[in-house]
């Protein structure tokens, strides 16, 4: 009797094959352990390998399964010393039809008069579970081209698609293992944000583009003279002025419409000597984008 010791060491040599034992029948001491990603498969040929046999076909089922999903010819390799023969399929076929799903093999050995199959292989499984390098991003309003990686199984299929007319797949619309897909985002005309969202491989990344941004005009405000005031010689002329989304840029006094003072900084206030008579006086600001606010009129006599 194999000790456990043995048994895992026969293990950890397998496992990454899928075990056939005897091409037309499977011996009771076969290794049964489930295997993760297996690229290798091993059996003993039937006697008549050298004579009548043409091919080997190596078929892929779901365990307890009868319905091939996958079939790869193997050709004729020769047994090793040992008597068994070993298959590396790996590169033999690209996306896998059952991913994470407990699967098993069979050999069949193909004659001119028909063919033979073996008795199922142990069970193993091809995991896929993708991760993506982000699961969102964010642009401005003006778009732009993105993209994101995909990280799964060298024969994991995979597809990308876009779920909303304004984020395109450029490249990487499908793959096997990992990959790179690329995205371009339209601008956005709109001043409110939106969302959209990409699914990869099962996965969604999340596009979120912010508005068009539209620039509030300065505040500005006329604290001094109050209307309707009557002075003698000179006029203290002050304003207040701010600004919501930006700077401000400058100031200028008028009276009657006529340019008096322009300040490009604070405080915004002067003492102007006219003449006697009446003024109309306002202040107006600009922003940093040249944008103005101008206040209303205040009315004030000098004596």
């Amino acid at each position: 009797m194999r000790s456990d010791s043995a048994r895992c060491s026969r293990r950890g040599k397998l496992a990454r094959r899928l075990v056939l034992v005897a091409l037309f029948s499977l011996s009771a001491s076969a290794l049964r352990a489930q295997t993760i990603d297996p690229n290798v498969v091993e059996f003993v040929p039937p006697a008549e390998h050298w004579t009548t046999v043409d091919h080997y076909l190596l078929s892929f089922y779901q365990s307890g399964g009868t319905d091939a999903v996958l079939s790869l010819n193997l050709g004729k390799p020769a047994p090793q010393v040992d008597g068994m023969i070993r298959v590396d399929y790996n590169q033999m076929f690209g996306a896998w039809p059952l991913p994470n799903t407990q699967s098993e093999g069979r050999v069949s050995a193909v004659t001119a008069g028909g063919s033979a199959i073996s008795d199922p292989s142990n069970a193993f499984v091809y995991t896929c579970n993708p991760t993506l390098s982000a699961t969102a991003a964010s642009f401005s309003a003006a778009g732009g081209p993105g993209s994101v990686q995909v990280t799964t199984g060298g024969h994991c299929g995979w597809t990308a698609s876009s779920g909303t007319a304004w984020v395109g797949i450029t490249a990487g619309a499908s793959g096997v293992g990992s990959g790179t897909v690329g995205y371009t985002v339209a601008a956005n005309t709109a001043t409110t944000a939106r969302s959209g969202a990409l699914a990869l491989a099962g996965l969604n990344h999340i596009v979120n583009e912010a508005g068009v941004v539209v620039n509030q005009p300065p505040t500005v405000q006329i604290t001094s003279p109050a209307t309707g005031s009557t002075t003698s010689k000179f006029i203290s002329m002050s304003a207040t002025a701010s600004d919501a989304d930006g700077t401000i840029s400058k100031v200028e006094f008028r009276a009657n419409g006529q340019l008096v003072k322009v300040f490009t900084a604070a405080p915004y206030s002067y003492k102007w000597k006219p003449g006697s008579g009446a003024y109309t006086l306002t202040a107006t600001a600009y922003d940093n984008t040249n944008a103005s606010t101008t206040t209303a009129a205040v009315s004030t006599t000098v004596r």
